[in-house]
């Protein structure tokens, strides 16, 4: 196992939608930028993320629909957690 690590040190994070289904996956080193979209129905909070990485086109990614700002936040506050991580 270590020697795979040393043959291949990339990182790869799996990058997931609203429901968990993983949409694509990702070297976080070439993450260029990270986007918060909220959109307010009056109802809820729909959640969204554009990622920009090195050589890719915008990603959009759906993280969830809330029923108020606070639990987006927390939402959005895990998200960027996991990213940090990789």
């Amino acid at each position: 196992m270590r020697l795979l690590a040393m043959l291949w040190p990339m990182k790869l994070l799996p990058i997931a939608d609203a429901i968990g289904k993983t949409l694509f996956w990702i070297n976080a080193e070439y993450l260029v930028s990270v986007h918060r979209l909220d959109f307010e129905t009056g109802e809820s909070v729909q959640l969204r993320a554009d990622l920009k990485l090195e050589g890719m086109p915008l990603q959009r990614v759906e993280l969830g629909t809330f029923p108020a700002r606070d639990s987006a936040d927390l939402a959005w506050t895990d998200f960027l957690g996991r990213l940090e991580q990789s």
